[in-house]
């Protein structure tokens, strides 16, 4: 009897430590899973965002339970990707362990712009589920041993507004060669960088720059807020924290705060309408030696010049600026300027340094 009970006892712990072994490293069994779908909402489902009821709960989404081999913790995410996408590099809604989540307006609207959705466009969604087994004592611990499954595909249609955001009114660059040499913000070389018009968040100008010269930018000519580069960044390199150009030139920077963009290029300054030979003629490049560009009038009327950029997507006067008493207007957020008359065979010289225009 004494051997009976022991060989019972052994059996019993035996059978303890195996069951608390598979509990903790449980064994993956194949073709006995079931993914969790998609209940709400519906292919086919419709949002149109208004940022007046950004704050309100616009949906909430629910799906049913995934079901392993076994009795396990799952945590489910929430996926989402563009039309044509494939899931590749979705943009997560969620992640969670419950089966269901709630979205405000404000959070499916910044969604939608991490998917690159055009604001104020009904845009189509393709949204999925992705689940994933979870153990451990705590029941966070991920089991890799077992697959991550994947709902059907649905497809809602989306239509975002766009953010509201604060953008700056003005922009200003010191560096090496625009503040004396020792960056402060009070000298009389700070740029004060041009808005283009009616396009809010986008700035320009035109300057000469030595190669290795550093250099950043402010909405204030204070140490609050500079920045060295944004998101996207062309045409410079990032030097001791901040910008410089690798060669010497006359570069046009154009900065759009809306894309989080600074794109650098070699400067191009154009003349228009009847002083380069009429409306319908193609606008006129001027030259550019050191760091002053020229151009020579080929006809009589209005002097209308403007700097050309490869990133802006707005109208030449936008960019305009004219020679008023030897300095150099810029329209930025004004009215359209009167064009000063020049007769034909004249020589335009602009020092965009300086600040300066000379006719003669």
């Amino acid at each position: 009897m004494k051997k009976i009970y022991i060989l019972l006892s052994f059996l019993t712990a035996l059978g303890w430590s195996y069951s608390c072994s598979d509990d903790h490293n449980p064994v993956y069994t194949a073709g006995q899973e079931v993914s969790g779908q998609i209940i709400t909402p519906q292919t086919g489902k419709e949002y149109v965002l208004e940022i007046d009821k950004r704050y309100e709960v616009i949906e909430t989404f629910q799906w049913s339970r995934t079901e392993y081999s076994q009795p396990l913790g799952v945590r489910y995410s929430l996926q989402a990707d563009v039309e044509d996408g494939n899931f590749e590099s979705p943009v997560l809604l969620a992640s969670l362990t419950t089966q269901e989540v709630s979205f405000t307006g404000e959070q499916l609207n910044a969604a939608m712009e991490k998917l690159g959705l055009e604001p104020d466009v009904k845009s189509l969604v393709k949204l999925r589920l992705a689940s994933n087994a979870y153990g451990g004592e705590e029941g966070n611990v991920p089991l890799t041993q077992f697959p991550t499954l994947s709902s059907e595909v649905i497809d809602i249609y989306v239509t975002p507004y766009e953010e509201e955001r604060a953008y700056p009114e003005n922009l200003y660059m010191i560096g090496d060669e625009f503040s004396d040499g020792n960056w402060s913000w009070d000298a009389e070389g700070v740029v004060q960088l041009i808005p283009v018009h009616g396009k809010e968040g986008e700035f320009w100008c035109i300057n000469y720059f030595t190669a290795g010269k550093e250099f950043k930018w402010a909405p204030k000519r204070a140490w609050a807020n500079d920045f060295n580069a944004l998101d996207t960044n062309t045409g410079f390199v990032l030097s001791g924290g901040n910008a410089a150009v690798e060669a010497d030139g006359v570069y046009m920077v154009y900065i759009n705060m809306k894309s989080s963009e600074i794109y650098i290029e070699p400067a191009q300054v154009y003349g228009i309408g009847d002083c380069f030979g009429g409306w319908s003629a193609e606008p006129i490049l001027f030259n550019i030696a050191g760091d002053k560009i020229t151009q020579t009038t080929t006809g009589t009327g209005g002097l209308r010049m403007y700097a050309g950029s490869s990133i802006a997507t707005s109208d030449w006067w936008t960019r305009e600026f004219v020679i008023m008493d030897g300095k150099i207007v810029y329209r930025a957020g004004g009215d359209e300027l009167a064009g000063v008359d020049v007769a034909a065979g004249k020589t335009v010289r602009l020092d965009f340094r300086a600040g300066t225009g000379i006719i003669n």
